[in-house]
């Protein structure tokens, strides 16, 4: 599988504006280029416009009946704009308005109707072409099936507040993109009926509503080597060995959620609140890294007449992973930390534990791998092992719970010798350790208060006694070894035992 060459008008389109773009002293800029360059630029990238009459204002003209189609293939989608007005700016650009009341139609699938209320001006900087968007609201209503039965139906609304920003395009040996775009509030409200389902616990939901909130939202991103994409079918090493990359970032003060699904009367919510989060994801060097972070989340839910509340002041996650073949490991990477986690007393009452609600519990995970793709992903078409791992890391596992708290480390290192990669699994070997503080107080605490009978707390430290061993007041040691073949020692001793 090769990735087509779909982006050609980022490629193509930039180099259209720029030459209409001329200075305002070599050429009269009216309205009527503006239009006209718009034609050019979007029948370059393989679409068709028609307006059924343009009229000439005192500001500019205004295109009615303005309708946007692929030049081939039928039953494709199709935009219509019942007006677009375009007005002269300030020095070399456009403005673009488009009317409320536009339309998308997706053959086989819906509508989408959109109301707006501004404008997008294109127009030249010093190192390239510059769209500035300005809108007061945007708003997108979709409503269609979402299955193959015409009678399930859904509705899904997206409105925008205070949209504005910029994207900019460099025009030298490199097409380059440079944008961010800032949004007051976005809301999400998705809604759908199941025709078909009896709303029974087996079956998906009678119906489902999730509704979103995000306050003061932005993206910003860098895209670097975008006409790689316009120059045909291309593979993932090659994308990278032309010197593309892209990295985006996205932040927001707040945000608001809920969800609640029907199932056949009983109904399944969950509420949630967030405060700042942010996120960023590059593609670069032929890996692909993500990060993210949100804080002072609290979630509510229930099922019927069960109730439920958690929450944690902030939760950080990473990933890394190498897109293409290399000849040395790279890393492989997923990091997951939870702090201040809390759970309220009903929540606890479901496990008859409701005296933990006034504890809070930390979480910290650290796992990585070094390997290497044996084959480029974008050409692959089967391969049973295209993967192989040189050594697989614990660099971290820590879970606390009130003063109990559970660690662990260690590495599996495959046979790099064996034949193939699933046996280079199979023949591994490996050591990890873990260690438990804390474990007898919170297995004498279960017991006072009624939580963990007696028989099973007995049962619970023979286990306890079997797999680890005292190494101080209330700590224990468990070291794990795991042997070619598969076989697995626990202090010395065999498992099972």
């Amino acid at each position: 599988m090769l990735f087509p060459p779909i982006f050609r008008p980022l490629a193509v389109v930039p180099l259209v504006w720029a030459l209409s773009l001329a200075p305002v002293a070599a050429q009269d800029q009216r309205a009527k280029d503006g239009w006209d360059m718009l034609r050019a630029s979007l029948a370059d990238a393989g679409l068709r416009v028609s307006a059924e009459g343009v009229t000439d204002t005192e500001r500019g003209l205004v295109a009615s009946g303005v309708t946007i189609r692929p030049a081939r293939g039928a039953g494709s989608a199709v935009l219509t704009l019942p007006t677009l007005t375009v007005e002269p700016r300030a020095g070399e650009g456009f403005a673009f308005i488009p009317a409320s009341g536009t339309r998308l139609a997706l053959p086989g699938t819906g509508e989408v109707d959109f109301s707006f209320s501004g404008e997008v001006v294109f127009d030249r900087d010093a190192d390239g072409l510059r769209l500035s968007p300005a809108f007061d609201t945007v708003e997108a209503l979709f409503e269609g099936p979402f299955s193959a039965m015409e009678q399930d139906r859904m509705t899904l609304r997206v409105d925008l507040t205070a949209l504005s920003g910029a994207v900019t395009m460099d025009l030298g040996d490199q097409v380059n993109m440079t944008g961010e775009i800032e949004v007051a509030s976005l809301m999400y409200d998705q809604n759908w009926q199941s025709a078909m389902s009896d709303g029974t616990p087996d079956t998906t939901p009678a119906s489902s509503r999730d509704i979103s909130e995000i306050d003061d939202l932005t993206i910003r991103f860098n895209i670097e080597g975008m006409e790689v994409l316009s120059e045909g079918p291309i593979t993932l090493s090659a994308l990278f060995e032309h010197g593309f990359n892209l990295h985006a970032e996205y932040e927001a003060a707040a945000s608001r959620s809920s969800s609640q699904q029907d199932f056949g009367g009983s109904l399944v919510r969950l509420d949630g609140v967030g405060g700042y989060s942010d996120s960023s994801l590059t593609l670069a060097d032929g890996a692909l890294r993500a990060q993210g972070t949100a804080l002072d989340l609290e979630f509510t839910g229930g099922y019927g007449e069960t109730e439920g509340d958690f929450s944690a002041e902030r939760i950080v996650a990473g990933f890394e992973m190498p897109l293409v073949p290399t000849d040395t490991p790279q890393p492989f990477s997923i990091s997951l930390i939870s702090e201040g986690m809390q759970a309220s007393e009903a929540s606890w009452m479901l496990l008859g534990a409701q005296t933990f609600a006034e504890e809070t519990a930390d979480l910290a995970l650290e796992l990585v791998g070094e390997g290497r793709w044996l084959v480029d992903l974008s050409e692959a078409e089967t391969s049973a092992s295209p993967l192989e791992f040189s050594e697989i890391r614990l660099d971290r596992l820590a879970l606390r719970l009130g003063q109990a708290q559970f660690e662990g480390s260690g590495r599996f290192e495959p046979d790099m010798e064996a034949a193939s990669p699933d046996q280079a699994l199979a023949q591994g070997q490996g050591a990890f350790t873990f260690t438990l503080q804390g474990g007898e107080q919170l297995l004498e605490r279960l017991g006072r208060e009624g939580i963990l009978p007696a028989d099973q707390a007995f049962l619970a430290r023979m286990m306890i006694g079997a797999l680890a061993t005292s190494v101080g007041e209330d700590q224990l040691l468990s070291e794990v070894t795991i042997l070619p073949g598969g076989q697995v020692r626990v202090n010395g001793n065999p498992l099972p035992f």
